[in-house]
């Protein structure tokens, strides 16, 4: 004779010997101990923060302020009220610290505003 596995019969043996806990009552029982060990948190390594580099911008001279705020805009996380705030203060004063990061990205700053022709400075914050 051939038998064949047949997954009702094997749940109906289970659910009699083990049957299944009443839903009213499960949110009145105390909770079950298990023997699995408690978890330890994990600790996240401390992060490293990289040194500051402010990215200055310099008294352009030559190039009308709304295209220095345009580009300002169109390079940084600045809005353009912030961008001509700092084109004003260094058409004003001559030099307008425009934002601190770290090096890597002030040295590709520097790189985009020379593309557009205008001059920014990096120095270590």
């Amino acid at each position: 004779m051939v038998q064949t596995y047949r997954p009702e019969c094997e749940k109906s043996a289970v659910s009699q010997q083990n049957p299944s806990p009443d839903p009213s009552k499960a949110s009145h029982a105390a909770p079950q101990s298990s023997n699995l060990p408690a978890q330890v948190p994990q600790q996240t390594p401390a992060r490293r923060r990289l040194p500051a580099w402010n990215v200055i911008l310099h008294d352009q001279g030559g190039p009308n302020i709304r295209d220095v705020v345009k580009t300002i805009v169109a390079l940084t996380p600045l809005d353009s009220h912030e961008a001509a705030q700092r084109a004003t203060q260094a058409k004003t004063n001559g030099k307008s610290l425009l934002l601190t990061t770290h090096r890597e990205r002030a040295e590709l700053y520097m790189i985009q505003f020379a593309n557009h022709s205008v001059k920014v400075t990096i120095e270590a914050g």
